[in-house]
């Protein structure tokens, strides 16, 4: 009779470690998201803004090829950063899941891209991460976002839509300018 008792009582206290382990990874990954990885952007800092991925990661930008190598990753970012500052707001989670080492988050984020000569635009955006745990700590193994863009009209996109385009990729190379709020050079939509 003890010894299942104390097997239930092991299971119990089995099932407690992982939920506190789970609810500290959710409230890590919380904090890397919301917190962390934003500051690095906000100030420019590629190799920190880098640090938060994996070795083997993806980071898949909209409506181009997708990075898996970190130095390709840090020069595209390098350009980015320098094309504009960004004050990023993140959105509470909509999603936090964690298992096994691994986790997926969900959530929303607004970015205000201001440029040097003081043009502001404004993006929407729904991002989708796979993390995992590496000795201990959380790295983003797969990252990807798009932008809620208002649906076109019949005669073909909004002007805001064709500047939050521009930028939607951070694709440097493709902005040549903003004229005005409105976007020149770009040559891939």
């Amino acid at each position: 009779m003890r010894i299942p008792a104390c097997l239930a009582l092991l299971s119990m206290a089995t099932a407690i470690s992982t939920a506190q382990e789970v609810r500290t990874s959710s409230d890590t990954l919380r904090r890397l998201i919301t917190k962390e990885w934003p500051s690095a952007a906000r100030s420019g800092d590629v190799r920190k803004y880098v640090s938060f991925l994996t070795e083997d990661m993806v980071y898949m930008p909209p409506n181009q090829e997708a990075f898996t190598d970190k130095n390709a990753l840090s020069e595209w970012l390098r350009q980015a950063f320098a094309s504009a500052k960004f004050d990023i707001k993140i959105h509470d989670p909509d999603e936090i899941v964690v298992a096994d080492g691994w986790a997926f988050a969900r959530y929303r984020v607004d970015v205000v891209a201001t440029t040097d000569s003081g043009d502001k635009i404004t993006m929407n955006r729904k991002y989708l991460d796979i993390w995992r745990q590496i000795d201990g700590s959380w790295k983003c193994h797969r990252h990807m976002w798009n932008d809620s863009i208002p649906p076109a009209t019949e005669k073909g996109p909004t002007r805001r839509q064709s500047q939050r385009w521009g930028l939607s990729c951070l694709v440097p190379t493709a902005l040549t300018r903003i004229d005005r709020g409105r976007l020149t050079g770009i040559d891939q939509l």
